[in-house]
């Protein structure tokens, strides 16, 4: 798929519709649900030879900043040599080495979600900063939704910020504040101050400006009350580049798909061999058309897919997933959407998976739709 044509994937498994476009500004609420897909509750234990833990380092947030599978979090998240009492005093680093028996799992979206392992690849103790790598048990080439890493950052002296983390025992949870100026912390550098009310677990928590990844969650201001502490993101640079393979080609492309407009539709699942739409899915694709109908300059193409199973032979896949794929144009246009935005309905049959075929959860996702936004 080349970079002119980006593809915009209508998830099929979950249950939040978003849309970022262009030039205009997100709500906090549009924010909060494109991000959380991307958002994961990280616990860190060390255990014995058995497998039995022996202790727990503590929990926190943790961002995939890659498609690969790769994680940002505060690197106390993982030690647990961070406290509240140095939260303002990390100018000496701290001195991180392989914990003996730790073990990493992170649970994407909700803290309920089934647990995947996470492998430390790097760490940037001086400036608290850790990456991690997914491991998904049987499905090691799975593609992860990311966060688009901003390439360099302004400075921001005031301004509303959106907060997304775990809070201790609850689910993913949202909270906004302004940043209110910046602290010495750092030896390379400072902290922005911001009035966010952070809690135990909100650490590596993503902080929203404008859209824009403004830093990670690094904790509270000790001795005050309604003061927490970010972490500017231009500090991940040198660690997301020295950790990730590929890094710099990877963000680039990133940027750019962050550039049109973005539809994420899920929640929708297609029945096997089916290619109908159901009401319940309708008020999802409403929203569709509604934003295309605000958005006229906005053209697009709408691709259908199938798993491998669903069918016995390449030709049928195509004719089921150009089914799908016209079944959603019309939808989309009964739904506000102009004649003139909506091109072609593309088959693409089983030749394009996303995830695995050797699961259900796997062909669920392969069972789609995609938009392609047309220059």
């Amino acid at each position: 798929m080349s970079t002119s044509r980006p593809a915009i994937s209508l998830l099929l498994v979950c249950t939040t519709l978003t849309f970022s476009v262009a030039g205009g500004e997100e709500s906090f609420e549009e924010m909060d649900a494109r991000s959380r897909p991307s958002i994961l509750m990280i616990e860190a234990v060390v255990t014995d030879g058995a497998g039995r833990v022996l202790r727990s380092l503590g929990h926190g947030t943790g961002i995939i900043v890659s498609k690969k599978g790769y994680v940002l979090t505060d690197d106390h998240v993982i030690t647990g040599k961070h406290s509240k009492q140095d939260a303002l005093d990390l100018s000496d680093g701290f001195k991180a080495s392989p914990i003996k028996g730790l073990v990493v799992t992170g649970r994407i979206e909700e803290r309920t979600a089934d647990g995947i392992r996470l492998v430390v690849v790097g760490e940037d103790s001086k400036h608290d900063l850790a990456v991690l790598r997914l491991e998904p048990a049987g499905n090691p080439a799975r593609r992860w939704r990311a966060l688009g890493v901003p390439d360099h950052q302004d400075t921001v002296s005031s301004g509303h910020v959106l907060c997304l983390g775990f809070p201790e025992n609850l689910d993913l949870s949202a909270k906004d504040g302004i940043v209110s100026g910046y602290v010495g912390g750092f030896a390379e550098g400072t902290l922005i101050q911001t009035t966010v009310p952070v809690n135990p677990g909100d650490s590596g928590g993503p902080v929203f400006y404008k859209g824009t990844l403004l830093g990670l969650v690094e904790g509270e201001r000790p001795d005050l009350t309604g003061v927490s502490l970010v972490i500017p993101i231009a500090y991940a640079a040198d660690l997301l580049r020295a950790s990730i393979p590929n890094w710099d080609e990877e963000s680039q492309k990133a940027e750019d798909t962050g550039n049109v407009v973005t539809v994420d539709l899920r929640g929708i699942e297609f029945d096997r061999g089916s290619c109908d739409i159901t009401g319940s899915y309708m008020k999802m694709v409403n929203q569709v058309g509604d934003t295309l109908r605000r958005n006229p300059s906005i053209a697009v193409d709408i691709v259908g897919h199938t798993d491998a199973t669903e069918v016995k032979s390449d030709r049928e896949a195509e004719k089921l997933s150009q089914c799908r794929a016209r079944a959603m144009r019309d939808a989309v246009l009964i739904s506000g959407a102009r004649t003139s935005q909506i091109g072609a309905a593309i088959a693409r049959g089983s030749s394009q998976p996303i995830d695995t075929n050797e699961t259900e959860e796997g062909r669920h996702r392969n069972r789609r739709v995609e938009i392609m936004v047309r220059n």
